[in-house]
């Protein structure tokens, strides 16, 4: 199941996270590859705040993501990274991958509107500013670059909810 949801969140919460992300205050790391070795050519630069089982940015604990955890009703963290996608001439794909090799919930969430996008199986979903993208992160999915825009940029979250969380926004 596919969940897409604009305006995920308050205006103000969202412009904090965008402010942060588009400002010079991000320690971005560059990987050469996005989806695994052979994507090289198509690298892309990465600001991881959890994983691992712990806080692995100071920024996590300064809201840059606690509303998006709070809305999505997380229980138990995985990873929650930053991702920051230069634009290129055509827009390129990435290669399909998985997050991880178990059932679990994941989303993009889009800081910005471009003409780059998030395929999930067959089904291309465009980045919206302020948009939430809800699906099992064991399924096949890719990202790609944009042309219309310098960078497109999006947070993904990876979790379980052990628990059985029932809210609406629960996939």
């Amino acid at each position: 199941m596919i969940t897409v949801t604009d305006n995920y969140l308050k205006q103000k919460d969202f412009e904090h996270i965008k402010s942060w992300a588009f400002g010079n205050q991000v320690e971005w790391k560059y990987s050469p590859s996005v989806a695994d070795d052979d994507d090289i050519g198509l690298g892309y630069f990465h600001h991881i705040l959890y994983a691992e089982q712990e806080p692995k940015s100071k920024w996590l604990h300064k809201g840059m993501a606690s509303h998006l955890i709070q809305e999505a009703k997380i229980e138990l963290l995985i990873r929650i990274k930053v991702n920051l996608y230069t634009a290129t001439e055509t827009i390129k794909y990435h290669k399909p991958h998985k997050d991880y090799n178990f059932p679990h919930k994941a989303a993009v969430y889009c800081l910005n509107t471009c003409d780059g996008a998030t395929t999930i199986g067959k089904r291309r979903i465009d980045s919206v500013a302020n948009r939430m993208i809800l699906f099992d992160g064991s399924e096949d999915h890719f990202s790609s670059t944009c042309t219309d825009q310098p960078v497109r940029m999006n947070i993904n979250l990876n979790w379980l909810n052990p628990f059985g969380n029932n809210s609406k926004k629960h996939i």
